[in-house]
């Protein structure tokens, strides 16, 4: 890489700076020098893009990055920009090339091999003609599920079928190895209940602005799936306490970095008794994993909380929210409405000024 980059730019604040361990060799004294041969490779550390205004033993942020800081520009669609992002950018081009290549050999490529169902993938995820006829006709079958929900042990199959499609609301499940037992692969709960970033959000005034634009967006999601204005704001104001209540009881994104909130070993029993109405036996048979098999269950608060809000809440508020988050988590799939107003919320949190491509939107898919 020719360019020296080092602190991505960001349009909010408190971003990290990186820093260049190169550099700490200048704040040392009575270092020698070896002579480059002169047949030696051109270097592609670039002296040039070292700003000598600043000091590299007092301010290294400023000696390293404030030429590029001072002139680079964050694309429309990123909310912040840097070294990493350069190089996505350039790996999203080369695999622009191979899924569009695949899509350009659909007519004779064997049906059965990669190449083909990558190009059927990336085609569909980038026909908006397609895509805005259909409208949101590909999630109607899991609105009607959720319409059909009777009881709170509906919810909780529901919320199992959903879950064993590889996707998921309220809260997430994964493998990954065992903490305890790297040989061993387990199951991970964990909460995944909000739509704003994180549980400050719903609380701290300082982000009173972002909520009402989430309100907003909720409000009109629900207008755009055929509800009049004064229902699609009643089942916003249902959403949003909802997802308070669970936000209050989600870990602080501080929180979530001590290891001691990510890994707790329980047996079926064990979490049944956090949540007495949610039975993970079931849960884990629609995965098609044993129903004795242990699991990590960290986030104790949050399930019990979950538990709680399952035989406490009314069902029309929690089928507000599991409509709203499947429509939601499902928005860049969707027709041109649906994106654009996910995109309206998403420039109101983040400060983007544009979408995304859609073919990156369609390499996403394929990815």
């Amino acid at each position: 890489m020719g360019k020296m980059v080092g602190m991505p730019l960001s349009r909010s604040a408190g971003v990290a700076a990186l820093v260049l361990v190169l550099s700490i060799s200048g704040c040392t004294q009575d270092q020698r020098t070896t002579p480059v041969a002169s047949n030696a490779p051109i270097p592609t550390f670039d002296n040039a893009q070292l700003s000598m205004r600043f000091a590299a033993c007092t301010d290294l942020n400023g000696f390293v990055n404030a030429k590029w800081a001072e002139d680079a520009t964050i694309p429309a669609d990123k909310s912040s920009y840097g070294s990493f992002d350069m190089l996505a950018d350039e790996s999203r081009k080369v695999q622009r090339e191979i899924v569009e290549g695949a899509v350009s050999g659909l007519g004779t490529a064997d049906h059965e091999s990669v190449n083909y169902q990558v190009g059927l993938l990336y085609r569909a995820a980038t026909d908006d003609a397609k895509l805005d006829a259909a409208g949101y006709d590909p999630i109607r079958p899991t609105l009607a599920a959720i319409d059909q929900i009777a009881s709170p042990e509906e919810l909780a199959a529901f919320l199992a079928a959903d879950s064993a499609t590889g996707q998921h609301l309220v809260f997430d499940f994964t493998a990954g190895a065992d903490y305890a037992n790297a040989t061993e692969q387990i199951g991970y709960a964990r909460a995944d209940a909000l739509g704003m970033p994180a549980k400050d959000y719903y609380t701290d005034p300082k982000y009173a602005s972002v909520f009402d634009a989430y309100r907003t967006y909720i409000a009109s999601t629900f207008g755009l799936i055929g509800a009049d204005q004064v229902a699609a704001k009643a089942r916003a104001e249902q959403v949003a306490a909802l997802e308070s209540a669970l936000a209050a009881a989600t870990l602080s994104p501080v929180q979530q970095r001590d290891p001691a909130n990510q890994y707790k070993l329980v047996t079926v029993a064990q979490a049944n008794a956090v949540t007495p109405h949610f039975e993970w036996g079931a849960y884990l048979k629609a995965h098609g994993a044993p129903e004795a098999r242990a699991f990590s269950l960290a986030e104790t608060e949050f399930f019990t909380t979950f538990d709680r809000l399952l035989s406490t809440t009314d069902l029309d508020t929690w089928k507000s929210y599991l409509t709203f988050h499947a429509v939601h988590r499902s928005a860049d799939a969707l027709s041109k409405a649906f994106r654009d107003n996910a995109f309206k919320y998403k420039s109101a949190l983040t400060g983007t000024t544009a979408q995304k491509q859609r073919w990156e939107q369609g390499l996403e898919e394929v990815n």
